[in-house]
């Protein structure tokens, strides 16, 4: 693993997502029924970041539901509310490269991570941790900004292979399952994003060389050196 570094930090930011005010909008699913039944309705909340600023690049305060307008395919969609976005709690899963190249900075990657854990996670933040090793671990979930700062205080490296793409789909996917609907959602990996380990990228290649017709390929070549 190699680290490369922006502004003296070595952390790699993978995703952020939610900046400025937050939309919701309410995306209603009718349920089947029978003319004798009750009619039961699901609401999907969607969150949409926005970000409005006014012609000097400054943020416009006091927006309400009525001030924006959502559609989807052409429909209007109902807004539920706007809230600013300072105000909505971060749901961070933050990966940590343990893997034998990292070694030569590992210290300062735990101490990079633990500080950035406590000076930007607000009381209702949560953080989820994932280590990225020849397969992804989850070894905290859902702490808050001292638990997590000292969880990852403790982390040692596993000196295994880097599993990298594997632990991002995993943290995604956990994100998609647990975090509160109403939350920013964050991806954050200690890595310079190399992988040499991962089920993803293996089972990809694999994929590649299974629909080559190895007979039809054998009999090309056959045809080209009798050509010759």
């Amino acid at each position: 693993m190699r680290f490369s570094r922006l502004s003296g930090t070595a952390f790699f930011l993978m995703a952020v997502i939610g900046m400025g005010s937050i939309v919701s909008g309410q995306r209603p699913t009718p349920t089947p029924i029978d003319s004798d039944e009750v009619i039961k309705v699901q609401s999907r909340l969607v969150v949409v970041p926005v970000s409005v600023t006014d012609s000097n690049g400054q943020p416009v305060p006091g927006l309400t539901a009525q001030n924006f307008r959502i559609q989807e395919e052409g429909r209007v969609q109902e807004i539920d509310q706007v809230t600013d976005a300072e105000n909505t709690p971060l749901e961070i899963a933050l990966l940590i490269d343990v893997s034998g190249s990292v070694n030569p900075l590992f210290d300062f990657e735990i101490k990079t991570a633990a500080q950035f854990l406590e000076s930007v996670m607000k009381p209702d933040d949560r953080a989820t941790i994932f280590l990225i090793g020849d397969k992804p671990i989850t070894l905290a979930v859902r702490e808050n900004a001292v638990q997590a700062a000292a969880r990852v205080r403790t982390i040692v490296p596993s000196g295994k292979f880097t599993a990298f793409y594997d632990t991002v789909s995993t943290a995604a996917q956990y994100l998609q399952k647990n975090a509160p609907i109403r939350s920013r959602r964050v991806i954050l990996a200690l890595t310079d994003g190399e992988d040499n380990w991962s089920d993803l990228t293996r089972d990809a290649e694999k994929s590649t060389y299974r629909d080559i017709d190895v007979n039809r390929l054998t009999q090309e070549v056959r045809n080209q050196l009798a050509a010759r």
